[in-house]
């Protein structure tokens, strides 16, 4: 990703102008184009680069034509968002990079890594198997949002759906996407993961069908790796983010330059990022043109157990991007012990987690202020006890069977075996072992359903 890539699509989410050119321009391409998809993409943009009531109300009404006949949702096989994206350059090359791989690996949505075992999964996770003897579907697991337009690039998704559930775990914030809505069917139970309330409400009045779980990918952390290491908190503050201008570092940079000049106080940071846009080189030509580079310290691509290690001799976690998906760190920094600040006006992960226990929220142009007051009472806050409550993978796991029991049952479909849990980890996504070697057949099952040229 270039730094001008990056600069420009910062520019186009974070500034009025920007939001309003690159909406226009969207526009323009969606009556440009006869494709269905593209034109339902574009629209669905400009609603969301805009948030523009009037370009709502079109992309909603395009959405309606597309998806219902006589008020009534169309099947996925009728889903002409669905139809028409498979003839798109994406689809095609989806399908010809993943059909090079081992059917093994396409089956999974996973890009082999040397020096890597089998027990590493993909894109895909097979939480449930189907119970061909009852008819009780299985459950499918997407994580990342790009992995849904390949999942229906490389799947005859309009027939696995009679056999298998859908999970979305979107990891980008605003959900006016038309990679959602090529799942939508009156045949098909999707369930798309919803931190954000703005994500959640919108997906309850315009989800044609798909259904909100009011979870993120950031709730499926392992209080067992990450948890109090008993050592001192050695460090002010910890921000874990890619390398990259986007995360706002310089933000960060300039509070704790500010903090010194201004109020007499030193902070110090652990700054743990990967290349990214930027590299950790010009994290610290910034830190030299900030003049506080003695103050921070800086660790790149370092392990899962060293973050959990940092974060927790850390006295706060701070989150600086203004948008971005359901953060997983800012989880991780809560079982650590350690209270964590997001911007008041952030979107994408659930806000309503801030609270007395956890943390707080900083208005725009607060951040030094809100470093200074969090700092001096850091000891207050209580984020691992109200996290082994509210989040981790087995409350995640516990809510999103739930939800797909209720939704089972509303469909007037069986439900009698639970999900299997699953963790946010390096490589293996099963949060047993056993259960990873149980599973390890059912995915030759998926075979079948890849499309022909896919298969070969």
């Amino acid at each position: 990703m270039s730094f001008i890539g990056t600069s420009a699509r910062t520019f186009a989410l974070e500034t009025s102008a920007g939001r309003l050119l690159f909406g226009s321009g969207q526009l323009v391409v969606a009556w440009s184009t006869r494709n269905p998809y593209r034109r339902a993409s574009a629209l669905l943009r400009a609603w969301r680069a805009t948030e523009n009531v009037g370009i709502g109300k079109i992309a909603s009404e395009y959405l309606k034509s597309a998806l219902t006949r006589n008020g009534q949702l169309v099947t996925l096989a009728e889903n002409p968002l669905l139809r028409s994206f498979l003839t798109t350059p994406e689809a095609q090359q989806s399908r010809e990079h993943f059909g090079r791989l081992d059917l093994s690996d396409c089956v999974r949505m996973r890009l082999p890594r040397p020096l890597e075992g089998v027990e590493r999964q993909g894109n895909l996770i097979l939480l449930k198997s189907p119970d061909d003897r009852t008819g009780e579907k299985g459950v499918i697991l997407l994580k990342y949002s790009e992995s849904f337009r390949s999942f229906a690039s490389l799947f005859e998704v309009e027939r696995l759906v009679s056999k298998y559930m859908i999970v979305l775990e979107p990891s980008w914030w605003g959900y006016k996407d038309a990679a959602f809505y090529i799942l939508a069917g009156s045949d098909s139970d999707v369930l798309v993961q919803s931190p954000s309330q703005p994500d959640h409400d919108f997906l309850s009045e315009h989800g044609f069908g798909l259904e909100s779980v009011r979870i993120g990918a950031g709730d499926w952390g392992d209080p067992a790796l990450f948890r109090p290491s008993g050592a001192a908190r050695r460090y002010d503050v910890v921000m874990v983010s890619s390398w990259n201008p986007f995360k706002r570092h310089r933000d960060l940079f300039a509070a704790l330059k500010e903090a010194k000049s201004r109020f007499g106080r030193t902070i110090t940071a652990a700054l743990i990022g990967y290349p990214s846009g930027w590299t950790f080189e010009n994290i610290r030509a910034e830190l030299q043109r900030f003049g506080i580079a003695d103050q921070c310290e800086i660790f790149d691509s370092i392990s899962q157990s060293k973050v959990a290690e940092i974060v927790s001799q850390s006295r706060l976690y701070v989150l600086l991007s203004r948008r971005e998906g359901a953060n997983k760190a800012m989880y991780e920094a809560l079982f650590c012990d350690t209270p964590v600040l997001v911007p008041r006006a952030h979107r994408g992960v659930n806000l309503e987690h801030l609270n007395l226990q956890t943390g707080a929220t900083f208005a725009e142009g607060q951040l030094t202020q809100s470093l200074l007051e969090v700092l001096d009472r850091s000891e207050a806050f209580s984020p691992r006890t109200w996290a082994l409550s509210h989040t981790g993978f087995e409350n995640a796991t516990r809510e999103l069977n739930n939800a797909l029991k209720r939704h089972a049952v509303k469909r007037g479909q069986r439900w009698e075996h639970p999900i299997l849990a699953k963790k946010n980890q390096p490589n293996l996504l099963y949060a047993r072992e056993q259960d990873r070697l149980t599973m390890e057949p059912q995915y030759d099952r998926l075979i079948e359903y890849l499309r022909s040229d896919v298969r070969g």
